[in-house]
């Protein structure tokens, strides 16, 4: 709420540039024709900075597009495909290894479930589920009372190859 509890505080975040980059490395461990399942694994690099402002001057660490952190990354797929559908579910962890200037950012957890249907052989028909849970962040840097949470998110769509 803004002061005096009158509403929201309206925020204004104008900043372009890199974000931390991620490198990852997948194994697949099983494949015959109709799926592949493996484990992804890698780093998250903190590339992004984190000195930005918004209009106020206010330089909040967990709306950066950086986190200052080197972060590992750890997860697993599987894929399978019956007649014209194809399936998919991965995971992926995040666990902050290195952090900056007292800030923490919280452990994420996500899964992703979804599928593709080939309704004609240039139209695809998709829909996916996204998951997410990610704990508060730490440090004296840190806003842990706005960081953090659970987000679930429906994504329909459709792919159409042109050429």
């Amino acid at each position: 709420m803004g002061q005096g509890g009158t509403g929201p505080e309206v925020e204004k975040w104008n900043f372009s540039g890199l974000g931390d980059v991620q490198a990852i490395a997948r194994y697949r461990f099983y494949s015959d024709k109709d799926s592949n399942a493996g484990l992804r694994f890698g780093l998250k690099l903190p590339t992004g900075s984190i000195h930005k402002s918004n209009s106020e001057e206010d330089a909040e660490r967990t709306l950066q597009p950086g986190s200052g952190s080197v972060d590992t990354l750890l997860g697993a797929y599987y894929n399978y495909r019956i007649g014209n559908t194809a399936w998919f579910v991965q995971g992926m962890w995040q666990q902050s290894v290195h952090e900056r200037d007292d800030f923490g950012p919280g452990r994420k957890l996500s899964a992703d479930l979804g599928m593709s249907y080939s309704a004609t052989p240039e139209l695809n028909l998709l829909l996916q589920v996204n998951l997410q849970h990610k704990s508060k962040d730490s440090g004296a840097n840190a806003e842990t009372a706005d960081s953090g949470g659970q987000s679930i998110n429906l994504s329909p769509g459709f792919s159409y190859r042109v050429a």
